[in-house]
């Protein structure tokens, strides 16, 4: 066993050790592919080595859509992004001007994964005669720019040494336990995921109302507002001002017309059908509630709820405006 190999296997009995064992993390591995066909295949196997799930081009399965989509779908459900650069940027999209890697890794870094970086030193410092010569070494000294900045990351120069750092990264995040992961479903403590269960539905009822108390709230108060600024109708201002005369929270249709002794002639200028209709929209607005008893258009009483009463008789601005 050389001293690669021995470094490989005492992480792996270190990560044994510390890390849960009934949970399975999964890892992206991203890199070009022809130029490191044996370095993917190392990662696989570092990967598998650490009790955890590998997936990568090679166990893409064939597909005619875009394949950057089913690659973010696969993103989406993996713990860790493994990112490996090279000499090569890759196949460049057209609609983007970026190689596939850099839009993976772009992707990864908008879902918040943990990301893994691992650089050959033969770029760690390219030159400018470098990128005259080969002008696609400037796209990957940006992007190990990129991919360097705000994380630690790890260098290799062989395959070897590529799985060690792996190993080595992969064992370390295991350790801090951070990461979502998968575990059997027979493993899964199902009356501790209903106590949170249940607690979310309690904490869901209250904010509802919560929410629906805020909203009565803000209705109250722009029902006020609008009442101050005339944008009430004249026979909804007439049924408040009956509200208010009277004290009471409930009104009549009859509490609206005052009839002379002759004629039977009313001395306001509404209809039953003026305030009924009045009623029915201050409901709506949810001022009050009309109540029925044949129809819509039959509303028999308007009543407000005590804190809506309270709210407009104490209001002196209101009461003035009212002229009660």
């Amino acid at each position: 066993m050389n001293l690669i190999d021995r470094l490989i296997t005492d992480a792996i009995d270190s990560l044994i050790m510390v890390a849960p064992q009934d949970k399975l993390y999964q890892v992206f591995i991203s890199s070009t592919y022809t130029d490191l066909i044996e370095e993917r295949r190392g990662a696989i196997e570092a990967v598998l080595s650490t009790n955890c799930i590998p997936t990568g081009m090679e166990l893409f399965p064939a597909s005619d859509g875009d394949p950057l989509v089913y690659i973010k779908n696969v993103i989406d459900y993996c713990d860790f992004y493994v990112l490996i650069i090279s000499g090569r940027y890759g196949t460049i999209r057209e609609d983007t001007g970026k190689s596939y890697t850099e839009e993976e890794y772009e992707y990864a870094v908008s879902k918040g994964k943990t990301v893994l970086v691992f650089i050959n030193e033969s770029v760690e410092n390219i030159t400018p005669e470098d990128i005259a010569s080969v002008p696609e070494k400037e796209k990957i000294k940006q992007f190990v720019e990129k991919a360097s900045k705000g994380r630690h990351r790890r260098t290799w120069n062989t395959p070897d040494k590529l799985k060690l750092e792996i190993v080595l990264a992969l064992s370390d995040q295991r350790r801090t336990g951070s990461a979502v992961g998968w575990i059997r479903a027979d493993q899964g403590n199902s009356s501790e995921l209903m106590s949170k269960y249940i607690a979310l539905v309690d904490e869901n009822t209250k904010l509802k109302e919560e929410n629906a108390y805020l909203k009565s709230q803000n209705n109250d108060s722009d029902f006020i507002d609008r009442l101050l600024n005339d944008d009430l109708t004249k026979p909804e201002m007439v049924i408040i001002r009956k509200i208010l005369q009277k004290d009471c929270a409930t009104v009549n249709l009859g509490d609206f017309f005052i009839y002379y002794e002759e004629g039977g002639r009313r001395i306001e200028d509404y209809t039953e059908s003026d305030i009924s209709t009045s009623m029915m929209q201050l409901d709506k607005m949810g001022v009050g509630q009309a109540s029925m008893y044949y129809s819509i258009e039959e509303v028999d009483r308007f009543v407000l709820n005590d804190r809506e009463f309270r709210l407009i008789r104490k209001s002196k601005e209101v009461r003035e405006k009212l002229g009660v």
